[in-house]
Formats: C-alpha cells, structure tokens, sequence
C-alpha cells in the first residue's frame, strides 16, 4: 500500500466514522452507563457533555482515544514490518476490524483497555519500563478482567526468563484478585457458540478464521512473540469459559484484538517460502479474507442504509438502538412526555430524550 493510499483511506475513515459516531443515536449500553452506572466509562461520557451537543458529546473521549489507537498500533507494526507498505496495510486492517469500528464510535471500555495495553506494548519494544509499569497500573485499576492480560504476561516473561515482568505481572495478578470482579463459574450452559459467534463479528468470519490459523501457526513455528501469548491466552481463556458462563466479549476483545498484526506477516511468510506459480492460491485467499473484512466494516458504518432492507425493522442488528430513539420522536408529536417499560435499558434511553415513566409522572 502506498503512503497516498494509506493516508486517503485514514482521512475517509476518520471521516465517515466521525459522522457515524456524531449521528447514531444513544445505545441501551451507553444509555444504562450514563444513568446508572459509577464506572470509567460513566466518568469518561460526562467530561464534554455541559460543552457539546449531541450523541457525539458523551462519545467524544472514546473517538478520541480510538485514533490513539490507530497512531499507536502504526508504531507499534514498525517492530513486525520491514516494509513501509506493510506497516500501512497492517494498520488498515486493523482500523477496518469491526471491533475496532464499533469501540471507536459507541461508548466501551474496549477502546481504553486497547489504549493501555498498546502503550504497554510499545514501552515494552522500546524498553521503557516506566511506560510499562504506568500503563499495567492503570490497566489494573480501570479494567475488571485486566488479571487476563496478567497471566498473558506472566507465562510469557516466566518462558523467555524476563524475571522482572515476570515478578512485576504476579504482583498485579494477585492484586486484580482483590480489585477485579471477573466471574469464574456457572454450569455447562452452551455459551461456547455465542461467544465464538462475537468473535466471527468482531473479526468478520474469514478474518477471524485466518487469524486463528495464524496463531496456530505460529505456535507450530514456535515463534511465539508477547503480543501471541496476550492474544492466544485471551482467546482460549474465554472460549473455556464460555463452556460454564455466559462471557462479556468486553472482557476479552482488547487482548485479542491486537493479535490482527500477525495477519498480514503470515500471509507474507506464506509467499515467500513459494515460487511465483504457487502464489496465486494465497492471493485469492487472502483476497477474499479482506473482502469480508470490507464487507463487515461496510456493514457497521453505513448500518443506517440497510434499515431499508428490512420489512421487519426489528430484524436489523441495530434495532435496539433505533426504536427508542423513534419513539421518543413519536411521542414527542403526540405531545406524550411518558412511556412506560419494563426494560431499564431502553427506560435509560427514553430518559436521554426527556421522556419519563408515566408512573413517575403521575406520582
């Protein structure tokens, strides 16, 4: 990819994802967040509020931070790509993962967790371990499944004799014990399909299964890097848990995420190990894979279109986040100032556009 490509796509995409972040209306999660949640995110939705107006208001810090991302993610591919073309596709792909579309344009935890774990990353090949440190702290106490990304670190510094991230990653593990609230149990319920059916979204479905392959083969090179132990780790933990427990793919996501700059080194290790004839096969592959990579980037950022599509609105992925928003619209033309729900999520979103319970109303 070349550097015009590489900054006209970035351009369009900052774009067209700040149109998408600044015209989607208030989700169930953001809107539950923003009334009845104490949390990061809560504190993070307020800071621009009393300033701007709009959805983008509350999503400010979030967009914000998912451009962070992207910078950093682009110096971190520095460390895996010799080519300057390649370090530009990588980021692209990255910048283009559903998951990562979907973190930067609605309100989530994901996006910070990526953030610290990227600056973590990037201390870390650089050898900063004042970065590092600052960045695991502050990981510790903003995310409540963060002992994940500890024991990545741990078996990690424990097998190449990194004793100091090793004692370091133990100490933060034993103390997430105490501060985190990530629950482990439950019976075999079937979740296993739901949170291998979030992923296929979050990566789109050939992405996420040439990502899978590319972890495994790395693992059969053994050219196991930190960045594979942080995603494999997070991959197979939740998928395990997924057997007993229903799994909040916010828990895990930021840790897999990041493993998406092995993607294009695989593909690249793949051709050159073969003559030119026999790389054909591996172009249409990996062809195909980027074309559902699009295909699912399309999906998300112009979700408004496809409402048309749909006979039965409620069929659409992003219904729930629509029907209070035309309701309350409705409403609003009755001159209606209540509604009544027995769902506290869309009871949260009805309450951003000034629309009460009857019951509290008439009390």
């Amino acid at each position: 990819m070349s550097r015009v490509s590489f900054f006209t796509v970035s351009l369009l995409y900052l774009i067209v994802t700040l149109y998408v972040a600044m015209t989607t209306p208030i989700s169930p999660h953001e809107a539950y967040t923003l009334y009845y949640k104490d949390n990061i995110d809560h504190f993070l939705m307020q800071q621009f509020m009393p300033y701007i107006e709009g959805f983008f208001a509350f999503r400010v810090p979030f967009y914000f931070l998912g451009g962070v991302n992207i910078l950093i993610y682009y110096a971190l591919s520095k460390f895996y790509f010799k080519e300057q073309s390649d370090r530009y596709l990588s980021t692209v792909i990255f910048m283009l993962l559903p998951g990562i579309i979907t973190s930067m344009i609605l309100v989530n935890i994901s996006v910070l967790v990526i953030t610290l774990v990227l600056i973590f990353l990037l201390g870390y090949k650089h050898n900063w371990w004042w970065l590092q440190v600052i960045s695991l702290i502050v990981l510790l106490f903003v995310h409540d499944s963060a002992i994940i990304f500890f024991i990545s670190l741990a078996f990690y510094a424990y097998l190449s004799k990194e004793h100091r991230l090793f004692y370091f990653s133990l100490l933060l593990m034993f103390m997430s014990l105490f501060i985190g609230t990530l629950e482990i149990g439950g019976r075999p319920r079937g979740h296993f399909i739901e949170i291998f059916g979030l992923y296929v979204a979050l990566f789109s479905p050939l992405v996420f299964v040439y990502f899978c392959y590319t972890l495994y083969r790395i693992h059969h090179e053994k050219k196991h890097d930190i960045i594979w132990y942080i995603s494999t780790i997070g991959l197979l933990f939740s998928l395990f848990l997924s057997i007993r427990q229903r799994v909040a793919i916010t828990e895990f996501a930021p840790y897999i995420l990041i493993g998406t700059v092995f993607i294009l080194r695989a593909y690249n290790e793949s051709l050159k190990v073969r003559l030119k004839i026999y790389q054909k096969k591996y172009k249409r592959i990996f062809f195909m894979v980027m074309v559902t990579l699009v295909l699912g980037s399309i999906t998300i950022l112009f979700h408004k279109v496809l409402f048309s599509l749909f006979e039965d609105k409620s069929r659409h992925f992003a219904y729930t986040v629509y029907k209070p928003y035309w309701l309350a619209k409705k409403l609003k033309l009755q001159k209606s100032e209540c509604y009544d729900t027995k769902f506290v999520k869309m009871r949260a979103q009805l309450r951003y556009y000034s629309i009460k319970e009857c019951q509290s109303v008439q009390k």
